[in-house]
């Protein structure tokens, strides 16, 4: 991703910032793709609690950054994390040990990308089949491109109703 911008900042109840981004990532987009403005991409991460959100802006972009700030803003009025406490709900990518979440990750795989979702199946005995996901979403949680989702192996937490999240690349 390149040319990423903060628009806004929120302080959560613990003091961590909530800072919403707008994104260009133009990778693999056509022209027509680009004219409709879905390169550009606005969301929120919170350095305390590490979650993150994101949605193509597509036209018109100002209703996006809107609803990106909404969000941000009403996170931050309900988180109370703080990774730097020492908590456990410190999710640091580079261990799990320590993590009580490690045993809810399963190892899923991205099959393709379709338009903006990515398709992701879960190497898991009860998986259901493929379940599609916002593709800026799943890249922005693992740390990488879009481009470079398909094919790509990553281990994700299980949560109500099967739903994943807090996507991470595999090691």
């Amino acid at each position: 991703m390149d040319n990423i911008r903060i628009t806004a900042e929120f302080t959560n109840q613990a003091g961590a910032p909530v800072l919403v981004e707008r994104t260009e990532d133009r990778t693999g987009l056509t022209r027509h793709d680009l004219a409709s403005g879905r390169h550009i991409f606005y969301g929120w991460r919170c350095d305390g609690c590490d979650q993150s959100a994101s949605l193509t802006a597509g036209r018109p972009e100002d209703l996006a950054e809107a609803a990106a700030r909404a969000s941000a803003g009403k996170h931050a009025s309900s988180c109370s994390k703080d990774r730097h406490d020492g908590s456990p709900h410190d999710h640091d990518r580079s261990t799990a040990e320590g993590d009580d979440d490690v045993s809810d990750r399963v190892d899923v795989k991205v099959l393709l990308l379709f338009g903006d979702q990515a398709e992701i199946t879960a190497d898991a005995a009860d998986a259901e089949g493929v379940q599609r996901y916002p593709a800026a979403v799943v890249a922005a949680d693992a740390g990488v491109t879009v481009s470079q989702l398909p094919g790509m192996r990553l281990t994700a937490l299980v949560g109500d109703g099967g739903r994943l999240s807090e996507f991470r690349t595999a090691e």
